[in-house]
């Protein structure tokens, strides 16, 4: 059994387990849709080790990849896969009741940083704060995305503050261009529609500035709506990654507000796509916002 912290509303319940990368493993409104994805109905928990491969570990729910998605070298160090968050053990401060804030923290060892967040929430809304301040006597370059999976329903339809035709970068297709939300003929990624692709599974990143710093994923079967939104002064991109049976026979998405272009610190680098530098002793903070609406009637929203 993991310890874990639970935040709730009477519009929201969110699960933490801080001893698993302070993953949130549940995400779901009174009676309604559980958000976070897992593999199997039993929901299993387990930890992972340091050097474990991610498909290793428990996948459920929403994990923080830092200071690099895929495994890379850079700066001397060799970064795994994933980053130093998911499979680590948080530290966190005690609370007295459901209704305060889940702080966790983290000594990422080989990054030499500092990394905390902070979980609240307000009637419909889980707000993220982060931190992360540079503890090293060097320059720190980093990737960071945030991770959700998000489980995938009949009806389910994105909007990503792209525009109609846009530039996307294919992390499949070795970051060749494409275009949203239609990469290959036939194809809608905004309702999950691969057309052509094969397997059915297909990860991407803007190219182009973003339209706005928001996200929704609607279904007028469920009538639940869950809205992203994240801090526009330090995100330059959204991650999107779409799998419909393609990777393991699973059906799920994530979001995925990212400082970052492609899956490998090492090659935003070497590409110069977004990335970013903190020098030693310096800090950065961002946010992001998740909001979960149940619209009644057309026109009319219950939080």
């Amino acid at each position: 059994m993991f310890l874990t912290e639970k935040l709730k509303s009477d519009h929201l319940a969110v699960e933490i387990v801080p001893e698993i990368g302070a993953r949130i493993s549940s995400l779901k409104t009174p009676g309604g849709r559980e958000w976070m994805w897992a593999p199997t109905p039993e929901r299993r928990l387990h930890r992972g080790q340091p050097g474990d491969n991610f498909l290793s570990s428990c996948l459920i729910g929403a994990d923080e990849c830092l200071p690099t998605i895929v495994g890379c070298e850079w700066q001397g160090r060799v970064y795994p896969g994933h980053g130093e968050c998911w499979n680590a053990s948080w530290q966190t401060t005690p609370r007295r009741s459901t209704q305060e804030p889940v702080e966790t923290r983290l000594d990422l060892p080989l990054s030499g940083v500092h990394f905390r967040r902070k979980a609240s929430l307000t009637d419909n809304a889980l707000l993220l704060e982060y931190e992360v301040i540079n503890r090293g006597k060097a320059r720190w370059d980093f990737a960071y995305a945030f991770h959700p999976l998000f489980t995938l329903l009949d009806g389910d339809q994105v909007d990503l503050p792209i525009a109609e035709a846009g530039r996307i970068f294919v992390e499949n297709w070795d970051g060749r261009e494409a275009r949203w939300p239609s990469p290959v003929p036939e194809a809608d990624l905004s309702r999950f529609a691969m057309g052509t692709i094969r397997p059915n599974s297909l990860k991407v990143f803007t190219a182009d500035p973003l339209l706005a710093h928001r996200a929704e994923v609607w279904n007028a079967g469920t009538r639940e709506k869950l809205v992203m939104e994240f801090d526009p002064a330090f995100f330059p991109a959204l991650g999107f990654y779409a799998n419909v049976g393609g990777w393991g026979g699973h059906r799920h998405f994530a979001i995925e507000p990212t400082n970052a272009q492609a899956d490998s610190l090492e090659q935003c680098v070497r590409r110069s796509l977004h990335y970013s530098t903190l020098p030693p002793g310096e800090g950065r903070t961002w946010w992001i916002r998740i909001t979960v609406e149940t619209v009644v009637q057309a026109g009319e929203v219950k939080i």
